[in-house]
């Protein structure tokens, strides 16, 4: 007879014996047997977990925002309306956003931004870009190389190789071929920066910069990650400027081809204002005679 408070009968899950608590038991013996290889184990993970940390250089975040406007439209009114402008034609399923965030993330506004800002400069590994640093011009001649900065008490010399610039804090200095302006005298006593190919500097730009449109908006997120805070303000900043260069510029194009192309529309009417005023003028002349 089956026992009425045996649910198992009903359920059809046997009951759990002894046996199925014995592994757990076991591997509790056996770390106690092994507690030496075990705590090894710990330690060399906990060592390599601190070294790790310790060594590895940080990485900071810089981040812009940036608005998309049309300007050709802010420059040439409705008149500038690209919907209908047969110069630039979109297909129907291409996204505005999209375009945008292609250009802001393509070769030819990082070239720009590489020129506007000096970014041909970096710092060296464990070298900071100091933000006192207000501007840097590289000539389109300056080789590849390295720059000591060293700050003194009202002055501050940029030396590259033999070359060496010496100007007050508020002054351009320039040595190799890039002249840098430094504000005020920073905490340090000095620094080191190095001088890298324009295509190199695009491409280490390219690889850390980042531009993301915030959902349902015309706002875009821009950001460069890199191990210098300094350096990342600048980059960003300048990737910032350089689109709004690049959209003015683009913009400034459409204007003076829409006032080519208004200028030759004037003058066909012009054209056939006068064809049409010769056949009155013709027409007139035969009916009075």
């Amino acid at each position: 007879m089956a026992d009425p408070l045996d649910i198992s009968s009903d359920t059809g899950v046997s009951p759990r014996t002894g046996t199925e608590y014995t592994g757990i038991v076991e591997y509790l013996a056996m770390a106690r047997r092994r507690w030496p290889i075990i705590l090894v184990v710990v330690l060399l993970s906990a060592g390599y977990t601190l070294n790790s940390l310790r060594t590895e250089r940080p990485q900071f975040r810089s981040r812009a925002t940036v608005r998309l406007v049309d300007p050709s439209r802010a420059m040439a009114g409705n008149m500038a309306d690209r919907s209908t402008n047969a110069e630039m034609p979109f297909s129907a399923g291409a996204d505005p956003i999209q375009s945008q965030l292609q250009i802001l993330q393509s070769e030819a506004v990082v070239s720009t931004a590489v020129d506007l800002s000096g970014l041909r400069v970096f710092p060296a590994d464990n070298h900071p870009f100091v933000s006192q640093i207000t501007d840097v011009d590289v000539s389109a001649t300056a080789g590849n190389g390295s720059l000591d900065l060293a700050f003194g008490a009202t002055s501050y010399t940029v030396g590259s190789g033999t070359q060496t610039g010496t100007a007050a804090y508020g002054a351009s200095a320039e040595a190799g071929g890039v002249r840098i302006t430094v504000a005020s005298r920073p905490a340090i006593a000095a620094t080191k920066l190095n001088v890298i190919s324009k295509q190199d500097a695009m491409a280490r730009i390219l690889s850390d910069f980042k531009a993301v449109n915030r959902p349902k908006t015309d706002v875009i997120d821009v950001g460069y990650v890199g191990f210098d805070p300094n350096q990342a303000t600048r980059v960003t900043n300048a990737m910032a400027q350089a689109y709004q260069v690049y959209n003015t510029t683009s913009a400034q194009q459409f204007s003076r081809r829409r006032r080519a192309f208004l200028e030759q529309q004037v003058r066909q009417a012009d054209s056939v204002l006068s064809a049409a005023n010769s056949v009155l003028i013709s027409f007139r002349s035969v009916r009075m005679s």
